[in-house]
């Protein structure tokens, strides 16, 4: 796991998240072109949008436990990568 965040505790609290580009796209002038975010059982996306530099995800959680949310970004140079971030 990438990232592990233990502030989304309650059930029906909701927070964004912000996922900036990759620093060797942006050192390279490679955009964001597409995200596409897995969101484990537990948690509820209600809110997703992009730019050509970050990714915002809102996020609630909807049962207590582990979740994950993964974001698949692709470039406009056609590199991938991908971030998993992980629920407490």
């Amino acid at each position: 796991m990438d990232y592990v965040f233990d502030d989304l505790q309650a059930i029906g609290e909701k927070k964004d998240y912000v996922l900036n580009r990759p620093a060797d796209w942006a050192t390279e002038s490679d955009t964001i072109a597409t995200i596409v975010w897995t969101v484990s059982a537990g948690l509820t996306a209600s809110l997703q949008s992009n730019t050509t530099t970050a990714a915002t995800i809102w996020l609630e959680r909807t049962l207590a436990g582990v979740q994950t949310v993964t974001a698949k970004l692709t470039s406009a140079a056609g590199r991938v990568d991908i971030v998993t971030w992980g629920f407490a």
